[in-house]
């Protein structure tokens, strides 16, 4: 059932197209990641009045882990779909190469 479901995937292209969206999202979550702490720096500063007295501000950085979680598992699934639908696994690939290395005997 996995195998046709393999080779559906890679023959209609929608296995790359899947893979090429995952990889995008994984890395627009890094660039928002590595831009996060600079937004809410200046958000704090912005509208620090609002923020009753007393109460520590949250860290710029707390924010941060929820979306280096979202890129770590979006770039996983990527790699992970990658593995599994483009790499053979390397006993077949060790298979192939005894077929093709052993010559034909005509005795």
């Amino acid at each position: 059932m996995l195998e046709r479901l393999k080779i559906a995937l890679v023959q209609s292209y929608v296995g790359a197209i899947a893979i090429g969206l995952t990889l995008s999202s994984g890395i627009s979550q890094v660039a928002r990641l590595a831009v996060n702490p600079v937004t809410v720096w200046q958000q704090q500063r912005q509208y620090g009045d609002n923020y009753p007295i007393g109460l520590p501000r949250p860290a710029p950085f707390a924010s941060a882990l929820p979306q280096l979680l979202m890129a770590v598992l979006l770039l996983l699934v990527a790699y992970g779909l990658l593995r599994w639908l483009y790499y053979p696994r390397a006993e077949e690939q060790d298979r192939r190469q005894d077929q093709a290395s052993e010559p034909a005997q005509d005795t």
